[in-house]
C-alpha cells in the first residue's frame, strides 16, 4: 500500500526517509535530503511536513537514528550541530548543543559530518553511540544534562582502530544494558 502525501508544507512529493520510529497513531521519519521531520497517519497513510530542525542547515542525512522517551523524540546527530529532541505532546522541538572542544582527541580522525550513529534508551537516559566523535554522548531526559563518556572509547585503543576508522556504525537496542559493536580496522 503506497503513502500519499500531503501537499500542504511539504517541499516535495515524494520522500526518502533516513530514520523511521512508529510513536502512538503516527509513523515519524526525517528526510533523508534535507531538513524536515515528517509524520504519517496510520490509519490514513497520509504524510505530513512537522517543520524544521532550528539552527541546522538544510543538507542530507542530518540525524541517523531516533529513539523515544516517554513523549519525546531524540534524534541522533550525523551531519546535525545538536542534539534534536521533539516533544509530541508540546508540539514543539528544543536541541542540546554538543561539546566540540575535544573532538580532534580521540583515537579515530573526527569528522564533523559524520558524529554519531545510533542510540538506545535505559532507564530514562539516552546512550548515543559515536562513528567518529570522542565520547559516548549519556543524555538524562529528566534534566536534559549531558555526561561525555570518555573512558570506554580510549578503552578501543588496542583494537587497532586507525585514524581512518569509526567508533560504532550499529548496535542492538535491548532493554538491558547496552550491548554494542564496534567497526575497527582489522590489520
Amino acid at each position: 500500500e503506497g503513502i500519499n502525501v500531503m501537499k500542504i508544507n511539504t517541499k516535495r512529493e515524494h520522500h526518502a526517509f533516513e530514520t523511521f520510529i512508529e510513536a502512538g497513531e503516527f509513523y515519524w521519519f526525517t528526510e533523508m535530503g534535507y531538513n524536515g521531520l515528517y509524520k504519517i497517519d496510520k490509519n490514513t497513510m497520509l504524510a505530513e511536513f512537522v517543520g524544521c530542525f532550528e539552527g541546522e542547515k538544510d543538507t542530507n542525512r542530518l540525524f541517523l537514528d531516533i529513539v523515544r522517551c516517554e513523549n519525546k523524540l531524540v534524534f541522533v546527530p550525523f551531519k546535525a550541530n545538536a542534539i534534536a529532541i521533539y516533544d509530541i505532546d508540546a508540539d514543539r522541538f528544543s536541541k542540546i548543543e554538543i561539546k566540540e572542544s575535544f573532538a580532534n582527541k580521540g583515537l579515530v580522525s573526527y569528522n564533523s559530518d559524520c558524529k554519531c550513529s545510533f542510540a538506545t534508551v535505559y532507564n530514562e537516559i539516552v546512550y548515543i553511540f559515536p562513528v567518529t566523535y570522542p565520547a559516548i554522548i549519556k543524555l538524562n531526559m529528566e534534566s536534559y544534562q549531558i555526561e561525555y563518556l570518555k573512558k570506554p572509547i580510549l578503552e578501543l585503543r588496542n583494537w587497532n582502530i586507525g585514524k581512518e576508522g569509526s567508533y560504532f556504525r550499529k548496535g542492538s537496542k535491548l532493554n538491558v544494558p547496552i550491548v554494542v559493536w564496534c567497526n575497527a580496522i582489522c590489520s
